[in-house]
């Protein structure tokens, strides 16, 4: 954390640099979630806005210490998804979905604040499961709906493009970013398909955004 408060770039407080895990990393995997924890401990002291995304769940064997990091830090869960039906496909290596709902359903039971991540938003996929996502809100006692693209490097997307068109990867119209650049994907004009997704969840009474940022001014 100090490394990072040390960089020109960072600015500090509840309106400075959003500080993000689970980018272009899974935070809390196995391997991962033990320093996970301790970087959630080490950045309480800091008022930035903190989002953490993942795929993953956490086990019992650490479970209580990471919902205490989460709370020391206030800290946003933003728990992604880009298919329910199809997450076999689609989300390979990732815990079983029910494993993923049980997890979502815990954090909200400990009072650790949720947003489902819907991202990227998969053309002719994402949509279909409308539904299953309204469901998963109310479980998740969601705060906010986040829908958005691949933030992506080149190799991914190159992986991608023999499933997806390469220019509407995650149903809005993406740009690649090198790993190390500013994403600004999130927050572009969607596609209509995304579009008429996206209002059909504010019907539902979520407040939806199109950039993670805009969550941590809503209220919770």
């Amino acid at each position: 954390m100090a490394s990072i408060c040390a960089d020109q770039r960072f600015s500090g407080g509840s309106h400075g640099t959003l500080i993000s895990l689970g980018c272009l990393s899974e935070p809390l995997a196995s391997h991962s979630v033990e320093a996970t924890i301790a970087f959630l401990n080490a950045s309480a002291g800091r008022m930035n806005p903190k989002q953490l995304a993942t795929r993953w769940v956490v086990g019992p064997r650490h479970f209580d210490r990471f919902a205490a990091a989460v709370r020391r830090a206030s800290v946003v869960l933003f728990h992604s998804f880009s298919t329910i039906t199809r997450a076999r496909e689609f989300e390979r290596g990732t815990p079983a979905l029910e494993r993923r709902f049980e997890f979502v359903q815990k954090c909200a039971d400990s009072g650790l604040r949720s947003v489902l991540y819907i991202k990227p938003f998969l053309p002719g996929i994402t949509a279909n499961d409308g539904n299953a996502f309204l469901d998963l809100s109310k479980r998740a006692h969601a705060s906010a709906i986040v829908v958005g693209s691949l933030f992506t490097d080149e190799r991914v997307a190159a992986q991608l493009s023999h499933l997806i068109p390469p220019m509407h990867l995650g149903g809005f119209r993406v740009r690649d970013h090198p790993v190390g650049d500013t994403p600004r994907s999130e927050g572009e004009s969607p596609t209509p398909a995304a579009a008429a997704f996206i209002e059909r969840m504010r019907q539902s009474g979520l407040d939806v955004f199109t950039h993670s940022r805009d969550v941590f001014s809503s209220p919770e």
